[in-house]
């Protein structure tokens, strides 16, 4: 399993880095499940998870509306795995933006992709400092 996130999908202004990596995740899981398949390997297989907004405190003052409960989360990855599912973007109704942002002119696409733009300007990056720094002292 490869957690990701929908900035892994469908790119924001100010996140760039993070984007980054998580599109490379993205890439990394599918070039895994392809090469495994190619070798005829079997047994082992890929899930990749796009979340969007998680109630926790790496996402304090990230504002992109309802945020999804971590119990929740886990509960739709455990039933992807069990699924056997390649992909899983949360919440699902995200997954259609893919769709969209395939189909759509640039100009559109911009336009409707516009409306995030203030998700990111009341993050507060020292409390994801605060975060990354409890993991690594545990």
């Amino acid at each position: 399993v490869g957690i990701s996130s929908f900035a892994g999908l469908v790119a924001n202004p100010r996140m760039v880095d993070y984007c980054s990596s998580k599109f490379a995740a993205r890439g990394f899981m599918d070039a895994l499940h392809t090469e495994l398949h190619a070798m005829g390997k079997t047994g082992v297989n890929t899930t990749v998870v796009f979340p969007s907004h998680i109630n926790t405190d790496l996402f304090k003052g990230f504002n992109v509306g309802v945020a999804m409960s971590p119990q929740y989360v886990a509960s739709q990855i455990i039933g992807a795995v069990e699924d056997n599912q390649h992909s899983l973007v949360l919440p699902r109704v995200l997954g259609i933006a893919i769709f969209w942002q395939g189909v759509m002119p640039t100009a559109m696409w911009d336009l409707c992709t516009s409306l995030s733009y203030s998700s990111m300007n009341k993050w507060d990056g020292t409390q994801a400092n605060k975060v990354f720094k409890a993991m690594g002292d545990k």
